[in-house]
């Protein structure tokens, strides 16, 4: 799928969100409140290391800051969820109900040429999808794209030298992993075709009954049906697989990106270069780093997911009738 038609289906939705802007606007303020809380953590633990535990230190300060950091992120996550998943809910009950009233004025030749159950499922299951979107991974993503470009900032403002010999070091797991972000996405979609074969063999030989009993054909379907669930199992074996594998690396980059920071960071805190209230701050936003980046690649899987529903309602709400619509409708006596 080209950017353009990406663009063109997230301007589709458009339109559903605006009359919640000010929702909206609460929601990406408590993203940007939570990434600010968790950023701000690297910094209570440089003040509680350096001079918390100092003899005859004033530690009350940073322990004061600390606090206040898991305060707020606590409220934040709270607007979070609550507001952003309002507006998932609100757009996803004003956009069934447009189409459901859309599809009751088209004409009867549509629901013949058309499968029923794709219809219930864009009303049902794909708005489910767009709704767990809004409400969850679309705020994830920014949160986690503010704490990506923070960390990194804080890392570089801090210490760039030890960044640079750390990530010298862990480059050599970046390219795998691009390499299982893209066999990711490749899974998903193939998982989602199986599924879909599924869901049109029960359509036809439940809406067909009659004839594949009075043709005694049960067998020959219960073959094609094990055949395709045979298929879709297949497909979500190795999505679950690569997932796994996925998850096994970002935890050995991860283990292996602190590893490097404490090795180096102690051989300039040895050499009376660095502080260990810095090393903690660096070795903490190293963490925060790497977990950001590590749920990226769902994130985009879920993001073509959730274009692709919008694309199939697009086209659905796009749907013209054959009907004429009477200017004057005469009632009857």
């Amino acid at each position: 799928m080209t950017d353009k038609n990406t663009s063109t289906v997230f301007l589709y939705i458009k339109p559903y969100i605006e009359p919640f802007k000010f929702k909206v606007v609460l929601a990406i303020i408590s993203v940007f409140l939570a990434a600010n809380a968790v950023l701000s953590g690297g910094y209570s633990l440089h003040l509680l290391v350096n001079e918390g535990m100092q003899k005859h230190s004033f530690y009350e300060i940073p322990l004061i800051w600390l606090s206040l950091s898991i305060v707020f992120l606590a409220l934040a996550s709270f607007g979070r969820s609550y507001y952003a998943s309002w507006v998932a809910m609100r757009v996803s009950h004003t956009l069934r109900q447009n189409l459901f009233q859309k599809m009751l004025y088209l004409d009867v030749n549509f629901f013949e040429n058309t499968n029923t159950s794709e219809l219930i499922k864009k009303l049902t299951e794909n708005l489910c999808i767009l709704e767990r979107y809004i409400g969850k991974s679309a705020s994830v993503l920014l949160r986690n794209v503010l704490l990506f470009c923070g960390s990194a900032t804080m890392m570089i403002l801090s210490t760039p030298w030890l960044l640079i010999q750390t990530l010298l070091v862990v480059c050599a797991f970046i390219f795998p992993l691009m390499l299982i972000g893209r066999k990711i996405k490749k899974i998903t979609t193939s998982s989602a075709i199986k599924k879909k074969y599924l869901t049109n063999i029960l359509d036809e030989v439940f809406h067909g009954i009659k004839t594949v009993q009075a043709f005694t054909k049960e067998a020959f379907f219960v073959s094609v049906f094990q055949k395709y669930n045979t298929q879709s199992f297949n497909s979500c074996e190795k999505y679950i697989f690569i997932k796994s594998i996925f998850a096994f690396c970002m935890i050995i980059l991860t283990a292996s990106f602190i590893a490097v920071t404490a090795y180096f960071g102690l051989q300039k805190i040895y050499a009376n270069e660095l502080s260990y209230g810095q090393l903690v701050s660096f070795i903490y936003f190293a963490i925060v780093f790497a977990a950001s980046l590590g749920s990226f690649p769902e994130l985009v899987s879920d993001t073509k997911s959730v274009t692709n529903v919008l694309l199939e309602l697009q086209s659905l709400e796009g749907q013209t009738s054959a009907l004429i619509e009477a200017d004057v409708i005469k009632k009857l006596p």
